[in-house]
This record gives structure tokens, sequence and C-alpha cells, in this order.
């Protein structure tokens, strides 16, 4: 198997990338992180798909921004170039596709392509011909050395059991695969699936083209019956339009019939209410309605202003009292009922004050008769005395000084002096609401008499003969009214009938009545509108159209049936063939499988003769590698490794070097993989597997890949470091130098 060229659509942290290999060393050298690894992983990826959910190169094949991976792989195998085309994404379970680029024709590998092409699972593919960057820990792995022991079968160099095994195995893959998914059974198997299923659809597809035959005959029919039932649709609808037209041409006449009818009564009824060349207006009945309205609501509000003065006049007429309202009055103008009686309370307060010296005065006197100070207690005395006397007369002059002397004395006097104030108070009230209801009954009166003048003045306009009084004047403008009603709705109707006539006339003028009167029997006529015929000829116009599409549709589906419809008697031929092969098969299969029974029961008494093989062919290549200072490659029961140098002293790989393990490592899988994979080798496959050797042993390496190479083996060759590609520019050995960059 040598792979060609790997397309990379998106896969990893690469996108659109495409690399073409070529046959025998190829170098892909490029720094950290440009995707070696990731052309490693695409390949596997391709020939046996995405890892399950967890595995750590499923995150990293997955594409971070599309969540997809997907690309194409091509390589020859056998001589004829193949293609496997493949794509998944998070969402979906994959797909591929395996084809023959020559011709197209399917590959039925399944979904993995790696087992039937290499007759290996997955995890062998990686412990045989993929060595990992850091892989090299020797075959003590239990995963690398349990799936080889599984696989190979012990042989010697006389009878090589392993080789015959595996070509047996070989053969009962292309058989049957271990999963039941893959090789020639299952081929058949799903070819008899595939045609038993197209012989089904054929039968079905026979069975629907006659049914669609069928269809399209009586779509036939069912058009041509639709197309007489149109014609007959379209030529009751031109019999109809004739007929409405004539009708039209009837009412025609009769709508001027009417117009000239309606123009008389407007000229009757203008005569009948015209009075002395006065034509009654709407708007002389509206001034005549509104003044009588007027009027009526002036003379009610007269009458009401009349009984509010008589009520005024009949609630004063018991108040006589003139002089308590005189008095209240002169108070209210000496400036009120306080004012007045802070002054009398003054005028009693000096008549007191004088009383009260007074007779001081004589107290003093009597008290000072009798002793050395007579004489000046006596001219105290009449001092005060002639002082009291003083006050208290101007006390009571001021008391009995104008209204205050018209005032009771003591407690009395502000009850008094309240009610002359309330009085002359009430009378004042009384007086502005008689003034107030006669001034409103004398505007009311005038209002009714304005009113009363105009509403004479209305009728007088109008013609009128009757008495100015409110029912006349309403019966006036109720006749005004009827009048005007009845000629605007006479004239409103003559408007309508002139422009209908008009409207008629022009539409009309097109069609010539006696002709159409001539070519046409309306007794023979159905009664129905031309509408309604023309609601029937567009329903025949749909029904025709809907079964024209239909038969276009019909048509159309029974060229495509007979287009991907196949033979059902050839079909079942091939069927026939298919299940003498599947038959045939699987008795061979059968015998194989009861033959590697019996190798396998063979082998198992010569699996200790595998180990010495692998050693042998690996002590070639470490011998070369180290140029001699280790001459056998020793393997234990649990295939690890130790070697022997010239002196016949033995090494374990423990004690190696991390260059040495290296050389050691590749030495043995180099051999396991000619040992497992005999007829058809796959890619080997090494990321990164030189990077601790020194250059003599790098050189020497490169010399054996060569070789590899040449021999038929294709080797892709992972490195971060020029040296390499360096080594084979020097040693001009043709190797493909593919340099990987962002």
């Amino acid at each position: 198997m040598i792979v060609k060229e790997l397309n990379i659509i998106e896969f990893g942290g690469l996108t659109d990338k495409r690399i073409d290999l070529s046959e025998g060393l190829n170098i892909i050298e490029g720094n950290n992180e440009t995707g070696k690894s990731t052309l490693w992983l695409f390949i596997k990826f391709m020939l046996y798909g995405m890892p399950k959910k967890g595995h750590v190169d499923r995150d990293r094949a997955i594409n971070r921004s599309t969540h997809r991976a997907s690309g194409t792989m091509t390589f020859l195998y056998r001589g004829e170039e193949y293609r496997i085309e493949r794509s998944f994404s998070d969402n979906s379970r994959g797909r591929v596709t395996c084809y023959r680029t020559s011709d197209g024709e399917q590959a039925p590998w399944g979904d993995a392509p790696g087992e039937a092409i290499l007759g290996v699972p997955k995890d062998i593919f990686e412990n045989s011909s993929a060595i990992g960057q850091g892989a090299c820990a020797g075959l003590e792995g239990s995963k690398g050395a349990t799936a080889i022991r599984n696989i190979l079968t012990s042989a010697d160099e006389d009878i090589d059991i392993d080789r015959i095994r595996r070509k047996l195995d070989n053969i009962r893959v292309k058989y049957r695969h271990i999963n039941g998914k893959g090789g020639m059974l299952y081929t058949l198997s799903e070819e008899k699936s595939e045609l038993s299923e197209r012989l089904r659809k054929a039968v079905e597809n026979r069975l629907r083209i006659r049914t669609y035959e069928d269809g399209l005959q009586k779509n036939k029919v069912n058009i041509e019956n639709a197309e007489k039932e149109l014609e007959a649709a379209a030529g009751l609808v031109e019999r109809l339009n004739k007929r409405e037209i004539l009708q039209r041409f009837d009412a025609l006449a009769e709508d001027e019939g009417k117009l000239s009818e309606i123009r008389e009564a407007r000229e009757r009824l203008l005569a009948e209410e015209t009075r002395d060349g006065y034509v009654p207006f709407a708007a002389d009945g509206a001034a005549l309605s509104m003044t009588a309205d007027s009027l009526e609501s002036a003379q009610r509000d007269f009458e009401t202003a009349a009984a509010e003065l008589e009520a005024v006049v009949k609630k004063t007429s018991g108040e006589s009292d003139t002089a308590r309202t005189e008095l209240g009055r002169r108070i209210e103008e000496e400036g009120g009922i306080d004012a007045l009686l802070s002054r009398a309370d003054k005028a009693d307060k000096k008549k007191n004050l004088g009383i009260g010296i007074i007779i001081a005065g004589a107290v003093v006197a009597a008290l000072t008769a009798w002793n050395f100070l007579a004489i000046i207690g006596i001219i105290v005395a009449v001092i005060g005395i002639i002082v009291g006397v003083a006050l208290a007369a101007k006390g009571n002059a001021d008391r009995k000084k104008g209204l205050l002397g018209e005032l009771p004395t003591g407690k009395d006097r502000q009850c008094y002096c309240e009610e002359c104030v309330e009085t002359y108070r009430r009378a004042e009230q009384y007086k502005k609401e008689r003034s107030d209801a006669e001034e409103k009954k004398k505007n009311t009166r005038f209002l009714v008499d304005r009113l009363q003048s105009d509403l004479a003045r209305a009728m007088e306009r109008v013609r009128s003969t009757a008495a100015p009084t409110i029912e006349n004047a309403r019966a006036e403008a109720e006749r005004i009214d009827s009048f005007v009603r009845a000629y605007r709705e006479l004239g409103t109707r003559a408007d309508t009938l002139r422009e209908r006539t008009q409207r008629d006339k022009e539409i009309l003028s097109a069609y010539n009545e006696t002709e159409l009167r001539e070519g046409l029997d309306a007794a023979e006529l159905p009664n129905i509108t031309a509408s309604e015929a023309e609601e029937k000829q567009r329903f025949c116009k749909e029904r025709l159209s809907k079964l024209r599409e239909r038969e276009t549709g019909l048509r159309t589906e029974l060229i495509n049936l007979k287009a991907r419809g196949e033979d059902p008697d050839r079909l079942m031929d091939a069927l026939e063939a298919v299940r003498c092969k599947y038959d045939e098969a699987e008795r061979f299969y059968d015998a194989l499988t009861t033959a590697m029974q019996g190798i396998d029961r063979a082998a198992e008494t010569l699996r200790g003769n595998v180990t010495p093989t692998i050693g042998r062919n690996a002590s070639k290549y470490i011998a070369d590698i180290t140029d001699g200072r280790y001459t056998d490659v020793n393997l234990g029961g649990e295939l690890g490794i130790t070697l022997v140098d010239g002196r016949e002293l033995t090494t374990s790989s423990a004690m190696m070097s991390g260059g040495m393990r290296d050389a050691a490592y590749l030495a043995l899988r180099i051999s396991l993989m000619r040992s497992i994979f005999c007829e058809e080798l796959p890619p080997l496959m090494m990321d990164e597997t030189l990077c601790q050797l020194d250059g003599e042993r790098t050189e020497r390496t490169i010399r054996i890949l060569e070789q590899l190479g040449a021999d038929g083996m294709q080797i892709l060759l992972f490195t971060c470091h020029e040296r390499e590609a360096e080594i084979c520019r020097r040693r001009n050995n043709g190797a493909n130098l593919i340099k990987m960059g962002r």
C-alpha cells in the first residue's frame, strides 16, 4: 500500500491542506505545532475512522472552529489507485466512501478500510507500522506484545507457518471480517439484499407505471369533457351578456319615464307651495322654528320673573319697624356696634371716676377735720370734689350726646344695638332682592316684546296671513320643512336617475339594440345571471387547467419512472446468480475456517520459534545502525529486548541510553512489520523516532530506510529537525522532502 496524496479539508488545526507523497522515503519536516503529528493522525482517521468519545486522538482530530473532521486519501493498492473520502462531526455518525479512481467503482471495505486492506485491526496497525512520538519504550508494553502474539503464529526458517496462517487469514478476511461487516460474504450478502430491494422496487415501479398510464388515459377523457363544458359555458355567458344588455336598454327606457314623472311632480309641488311669488326656503322654516322656540322660552322666563317679584314683595310687606331700621343704619354709619359701645363705656368710666373722686374728697375731709392737718385736708378734699364733679359732668354729657343718648343703659344696650343693625341689614337685603326681581322682569318683558316682533316679521316674510303666534309659526315652519324635504328628495331622485341614464346611454351606445333582439331568444336561457354563468366558466377553466397540470405531472412522473426503473426479469436472474455465488463462498469459508483451526492447533506447538525469528531479523538492522557494536537482539518470553555485543555481553532495555533504546525499538518494529504484513505493506510512519540518535547512527538508519523503500516499503518520517533532510540531500537518495509550516 502506497499513500499518494493527503487532502485535508478540516482536521485538527489544519484546513485546506494537500500533501503529495512518493514511494520510498518521505521526510516531513517542520517546527513544533505545524501539524506533523496531525498528518499521522489523519492517515489513521482515513483508514480506521474516528476514535470513541473521551479518546485524546478524537479531541485532537475535531476542528475546534467547525467541530468537524473531513478529507480524502489517495493510495495504491494491488497496482490500482483508490481513494477514501471520510467526514465526521460531533452531531453525526460520520460518512466514509471508498472507490477506485479509474472507474469510480465502490470498494466493499466498510467503515474501516484499513482492516480490509491491511488485514489487521487498528490496534495492531498502531503497534506495528506506526511508531509514535515517545513510543520507543520497548515491546514490554502489554498492548503491543499481546496484539502481536494474537496475530503471529510460530515458524522457523524452513516451514513458515506464520506466513501460511496470515495468508489463510487474509483469505478469510476477504470472505468475512471478524465483525461480519466486510469481506466477500458480507459483500455478496449486501449485494443479495441490494438486488432484492432493487427487485422489489422494480416490481413496484412497474405497477406504478401501469397505474400512471391508466390515470393518464382517464385524465385525457376528463380533459375532453372539460373542454366541451368550457365551450358550452362560454356560449352561455355570451347569450346571458346579450340578455343583460337588452335588460339594460329596458331599464334605461324605464328610468327616462321615471325622470319625466319626477320633473312634473317637482313643478306641481313648487306651484302649490308658492305664495305671491315667494318660494319657501329651508332657512325661513328654521328661522320660524327657532324664533317660536325662543319666544316660548322668553315667555316662561317672564312669568318666572313676575312670580319671583311677587314673592319678594310679599316677604317685605310685614317689615314696618322704621325706627329700628333707621337706628341700625345710623349705627352702621357711626362705625358699627363695637365702636359705639366703646364710646359709651368711656363715658360711663368718666362719670364713675368723678363720683369716686367726690366720695374720696369727702372721706378725706371727714378724717382730717379734728387734727392739725384739717386745713390741708380740706383743701385737698375740695380740689378732689371739684375734679370729681367736673369728670362726672363730662361723662354724663358724653353719655347723652348724639346717638348714645338714644340707646338704653345697662345690659340691654348691646342686644338692642344688634337687633337694630340686623333689622337694617335685612331691610337692605330685601330692597336688593326686590330691585333684582324688578330688573329681571323688565328684561324678560323686553325680550318677549322683541321676539314677538321678530316672529311677526318672519310670518310676514313667508307670506302667512295667520296671527303671529307660536303655534302658527311652528305650523308654517313644518309646512316649509315638508316642502323642502319633498322637493329635495325629488331633486335627489332626479339627479340619480339623470346620472344613471347618462351612464347607461354612454355604455349602451356601443350596442345595436335591434340586432341584439333579433339574435336572441330569451325564453331558451336559464334563469341565472351572467355573473353566475361567468363563475361557472371560471370553474370550468380552473378545472381544465388543473387537469392539464395533472396530465403534465403524470407524463413527467411516467417518464421519470421509466427512466429510473429496472427490468424485474433481469434483476431476478442477477439475484439468482448472486445467491449461487454466496452459497459457494459460504461453503468455501466453512472449509477455510476448518483449515485455520487445524493450523492454529498445530501452530501452538511452534509458537516458541517466532521470537527467535523476529530477533534474528532485528539483529541485522541493529548491527547496521550500531556499525557492528551490537550483533544480536534477544527477545524474552514477554518480548522484552536485550542486546548482545561482540564480547557476548548483554544489555537490557533499562540499561540502554535513550538513543540506543530508540534504535533497538526501531529495528524490532521493522522486523515485526515485515513479519506481520507479508503481502500488503502499510506505510512505516515514524514520529520523531530518530531525535535521540547521534549523527552517525541517524545516517546509518536513513541508509536502512532507503533500502526498505527500494524493497517496496513507503516510509513517512516526521521530524522537527533539519538533520534528516540534510543527510538525504547529501546522499542524493531521491527522498521526498516536505516542509510543513503555518
